[in-house]
């Protein structure tokens, strides 16, 4: 994939990445439902550890890799003959987001903390107040990538910065 590139950049953090070194941590809900792979695997132990340094939204991995295109537009527009493809790997499990994102969103669930479901089908067992709130937890992330996807959106459109870039957009 990256091969493909002249040049490519990454932003990591995102789900279980071994972004920050851990031992051990003890910083995630003291209950919680977020079930990824087997518990050998430690993927939600390590999102949880990369959550704890990400204290607001400009510092989550979607945010960065956005502004990370903004940049890119801002130092190249001038330039001819290039391409900028932003995989922002979101909207994706686990649907974490800040709180001024949750908020816009709420729901009456009251089960453990849950942003990353189980891959399974919806059953029986799963209450409507649950699947209510992954839906919630969903729309919040929606909300987190429209709005990012918007900054890159104003800034070819409008010209605020460098102009109006001829564009395809996908």
């Amino acid at each position: 994939y990256h091969q493909r590139y002249t040049t490519w950049d990454a932003v990591r953090g995102q789900e279980g990445d071994a972004w920050q070194p851990l031992v051990h941590f003890d910083g995630g809900p003291a209950c919680h439902r977020n079930i990824c792979g087997e518990p050998k695997d430690n993927w939600v132990g390590q999102d949880f550890a990369n959550r704890s340094r990400m204290t607001d939204a400009d510092q989550q991995p979607q945010s960065c890799t956005f502004q990370k295109g903004l940049a890119f537009l801002e130092e190249n527009h001038n330039q001819d003959n290039w391409f900028l493809q932003i995989e922002t790997f979101d909207p994706h499990e686990p649907f974490f987001v800040q709180p001024e994102y949750q908020s816009q969103f709420q729901d009456n669930y009251t089960g453990p903390f849950c942003d990353w479901p189980d891959y399974r089908p919806v059953n029986q067992q799963d209450s409507p107040e649950f699947i209510d709130h992954i839906r919630q937890e969903y729309a919040a992330l929606l909300k987190m990538c429209d709005d990012n996807l918007g900054r890159v959106l104003d800034a070819i459109g409008t010209g605020i910065s460098f102009g109006r870039i001829p564009c395809s957009v996908v």
